[in-house]
């Protein structure tokens, strides 16, 4: 050729591929002058041993560099990820992330936007490279999808999205104006398979794409502030969960509080009771109280709610029903007025159905009033069965209610039980529930073992029957037993 520095006649030349693990790795071009003896076979060979000989020196060098590279991407990840673990608080890490990108992957400008799921659009979030005010302004931004089909792209895409200049998105105007470049490049952060967040770059060539090198620096910084980013809102709802939890078990201090630490000790009398919240809190209550010097009043109450709200309204029922059965009103008068002041005083849609009976243990005679509530079973010494019926409405739900009274007399070897209907409406996994005759069956056989037995083993008959089923609502009774006469 013209250019080369000396003319050199060539009568006979060779080429060779340069060969390496069956990859082409280049060509070695041999020529003879027209004044030398031609190539021989022994000089092919020799000639061959050479170009294999190159092949490999090509080859290691380009696995040294490659290996270069592999190392600088790794440390620069590295260098990210020790600075994102050490910070404890989420936005203290995305600041570290935006500050570092530019030193590690060339660029001047690094923006992170976090996605809100429930509004669907992108909210602004720490920025570097930008002047004060447009950073200020930018952590305050949100960007919907309707902003712009980049955005849209961008909210819908696994990879890098490009816009501006040279790419198939135009650039939003206010992006322009905050990142002051003609071409962004949005990386979408995606952790646990959905979106997170966003993270915008200033293009480092106009128009073109980001070398290899940078390219995977670029996307390892984005997948750890993905996972900065989930973690951030795993540990948030960690928080909350951990909050309320803390705030239940007050809740259920306090509701556990509220129900008698003690039973009615009456000669020739046994009584007890059973309860089991269906979650933290519960609607459900019991209760004993001295009515005067000679009774006791016996309330058995469900609130129609589960959790917090009905365990706030179990506490406003209680109140009421023990303030105004204080005044030694009848079972009847007593309901009908605790109706009219939770009317007057709660807000909630919420109502309570209670069973309220007044014991007089000298006679063995129950008073009892029943607001839309289960009645009662009474088992007699003999084994027969007889549930206490009385018409009423629940309290809450209605003014200027009329109430039946209804009296029974305990003779000695009676039972009286009073529950909730999470007691009869148990339900193993075919649906089928546990039942009113399921309960009298029950107590018919335990009827002559002591109440807390009884109490005890009706909620062992239930667990056996669900079998293993999830509780779905509170689980409460009350045993009120009269001694036998003994044997003559």
């Amino acid at each position: 050729p013209s250019d080369m520095p000396v003319n050199i006649t060539v009568a006979q030349g060779a080429m060779l591929p340069l060969l390496a693990k069956g990859e082409v790795m280049g060509l070695l071009l041999i020529g003879q002058r027209t004044d030398t003896e031609p190539m021989t076979a022994r000089k092919i060979e020799l000639v061959s041993g050479i170009a294999n000989q190159a092949a490999l020196a090509i080859e290691s060098a380009q696995l040294l560099v490659a290996q270069l590279e592999e190392a600088w991407v790794s440390t620069a990840l590295l260098q990210v990820a020790e600075a994102v673990n050490t910070q404890l608080d989420a936005d203290q890490s995305l600041e570290t992330i935006v500050r570092l990108t530019p030193l590690l992957v060339g660029i001047e400008r690094c923006g992170i936007m976090k996605w809100n799921a429930p509004e669907e659009h992108f909210i602004g979030g720490p920025s570097w490279g930008l002047p004060p005010d447009k950073r200020d302004y930018f952590a305050t931004m949100t960007f919907s999808r309707a902003d712009g089909q980049w955005l849209l792209h961008l909210g819908d895409s696994q990879e890098p999205v490009a816009c501006g200049v040279g790419t198939n998105h135009p650039l939003p105007d206010v992006l322009q104006k905050l990142f002051e470049s003609p071409t962004l490049l949005g990386l979408p952060l995606i952790a646990r398979g959905h979106l997170v967040g966003a993270m915008i770059v200033d293009h480092p060539a106009l128009g073109g794409k980001l070398d290899d090198r940078r390219q995977s620096i670029l996307s390892g910084i984005a997948h750890q502030t993905a996972i900065a980013l989930e973690n951030a809102r795993l540990q948030t709802e960690a928080t909350a969960v951990e909050r309320l939890e803390r705030e239940l078990e007050v809740a259920r201090d306090i509701q556990t509080s509220f129900m008698p630490d003690s039973y009615p000790q009456e000669p020739g009398w046994d009584v007890s009771a059973a309860y089991r919240a269906a979650r933290q809190v519960g609607g459900d209550f019991y209760d004993f109280s001295a009515h005067d010097e000679h009774k006791w009043a016996l309330v058995v109450a469900d609130v129609a709610d589960k959790g917090v709200p009905a365990a706030l309204f179990m506490a406003l029922s209680r109140t009421l029903i023990r303030a105004v059965g204080s005044n030694r009103r009848t079972a009847a008068e007593t309901l009908m007025r605790v109706n009219e002041l939770l009317l007057r005083d709660s807000r909630s849609d919420l109502f309570v159905t209670v069973w309220y009976g007044l014991w007089n243990p000298a006679t063995g005679e129950v008073c009892f009033s029943s607001a839309g509530h289960n009645p009662p079973i009474l088992i007699r010494a003999n084994g027969t069965v007889e549930e206490l019926r009385s018409k009423g409405i629940a309290l809450g739900v209605i003014p200027n209610i009329t109430l039946e009274e209804h009296t029974i007399t305990l003779e000695p070897g009676d039972m009286l039980v009073a529950y909730t209907d999470g007691v009869t409406e148990a339900l193993r996994s075919d649906e089928t529930e546990f039942g009113v005759v399921g309960l009298q069956s029950v107590l018919v056989k335990l009827r002559k073992k002591t109440a807390q037995e009884i109490a005890e083993r009706v909620l062992k008959a239930i667990d056996t029957f669900v079998a293993g089923e999830p509780q779905f609502d509170d689980i409460t009774l009350i045993v009120v037993k009269r001694a036998a006469e003994p044997a003559s």
